[in-house]
C-alpha cells in the first residue's frame, strides 16, 4: 500500500479543516477487478457522503449504526461534517470508485478509527454499500485503518460488531482479531494488538 505523509503547517483555519492531517492514499483493486481509491476524507466529501448514505439498505444501516438510524439523521451536516473528519483523534478513510465515469467518483465505503491518545488504542468503524460487499472492501478498510493507527502510534484496535453481522466477524477474524462477547453491551467486540 502506498501512504502520503504530510503535516499541514498552516495557521489558516480553513485551510487546516480541508486537508487531513496526514493524507493518505492508495490505488487498490478488489475480487472483482474493480479499481478503487482508498484515501482519506476530506470536507469536499460531504455531498459525496450523502449519495454513500441513500445507497445504504436497512440492514446495512443497521449493522453499521446498530439501530435503524433515519437518513435524514446520517445526512445532517453536522454528522457528515464529523465523519470527513481526519486528525489526531480520528482517522476516516473513505472508498472512492469512478464507476465509468471519471469525472464523477462516488463513495462506496467509509472506515472509522477513533484514537484514544490515553490508551493509545483505537476503535474502528467501517460501512461499505451493498452493491460492494463480499469483493473484499471492507478487508481492505480494516487494512488500511491498522497501517495508518499503527502509524500514529495506537497500539490496539478495537471494534464492537453485532453478533448477526457475520461478515464483519469474518473480516476481523481473518485479520487476526481475538473476538468475544462483551456481556455489558451485548455486541461482539474484536480485539487485536498492532
Amino acid at each position: 500500500m502506498q501512504q502520503i505523509s504530510q503535516t499541514v503547517d498552516s495557521t489558516d483555519n480553513d485551510t487546516k479543516q480541508s486537508r487531513p492531517v496526514h493524507p493518505y492514499h492508495s490505488a487498490q483493486t478488489l475480487r472483482d477487478d474493480t479499481s478503487i481509491i482508498i484515501r482519506s476524507a476530506c470536507p469536499n466529501d460531504e455531498p459525496l457522503l450523502v449519495q454513500f448514505q441513500q445507497s445504504l439498505s436497512q440492514g446495512s444501516v443497521y449493522t453499521r449504526y446498530f439501530s435503524y438510524l433515519p437518513l435524514e439523521r446520517r445526512t445532517t451536516h453536522e454528522r457528515l461534517a464529523k465523519d470527513c473528519l481526519d486528525d489526531k483523534e480520528q482517522i476516516t478513510l473513505v472508498a472512492e470508485c469512478q464507476e465509468g465515469n471519471p469525472q464523477r467518483p462516488c463513495i462506496r465505503g467509509i472506515a472509522q478509527l477513533m484514537h484514544e491518545p490515553a490508551t493509545n488504542q483505537g476503535e474502528f468503524s467501517i460501512a461499505v454499500c451493498d452493491t460492494m460487499q463480499g469483493k473484499g472492501l471492507g478487508t481492505l478498510l480494516m487494512q488500511c485503518l491498522e497501517e495508518v493507527g499503527t502509524e500514529r502510534g495506537m497500539r490496539e484496535i478495537i471494534g464492537y460488531i453485532l453478533p448477526e453481522n457475520y461478515a464483519m466477524l469474518a473480516v476481523c477474524k481473518k485479520l487476526g482479531y481475538v473476538i468475544a462477547r462483551d456481556k455489558n453491551m451485548n455486541v461482539m467486540k474484536a480485539v487485536k494488538h498492532v
